[in-house]
């Protein structure tokens, strides 16, 4: 079973993966503007970076609730960025079968952490072999 979030918890941790979000949004239009891109947007890259100041005191009470340091906020962000790829890049049966797997892992945490362990095993001993 997943560890349920006080309700501060769970508006601290929105405020932080918004943060992040919009930061890996200002990532997308500035790499846009680097390669000469038609979708460079720079009012919509100068309203994202407006936002931050709001943020940052958002952040920063995070940061003092959960004495989050900057290891474990780049570790947060990195997850994120990676689930943001992953579930960009999949096709459309892909996501669904995405959705199921996070249903089933609400449901039966240990069961679902078996078969994760067990299919990584037999991958690395293919790429081994």
């Amino acid at each position: 079973m997943t560890n349920k979030l006080t309700q501060q918890e769970y508006l601290n941790y929105n405020e932080i993966e918004l943060r992040i979000h919009l930061q890996r949004s200002i990532e997308i239009l500035d790499e846009f503007a680097r390669l000469d891109h038609s979708f460079k947007n720079k009012p919509l890259n100068q309203m994202l970076k407006a936002l931050y100041p709001a943020l940052d005191k958002q952040t920063k009470k995070y940061n003092e609730i959960f004495q989050a340091t900057e290891t474990g906020t780049s570790v947060f962000y990195d997850i994120v960025q990676n689930n943001i790829a992953i579930t960009m890049s999949a096709t459309l049966p892909g996501k669904n079968t995405f959705n199921q797997f996070i249903m089933a892992y609400e449901a039966d945490q240990k069961s679902v952490d078996g078969i994760i362990t067990k299919v990584l095993r037999n991958l690395k001993h293919k790429t081994m072999t």
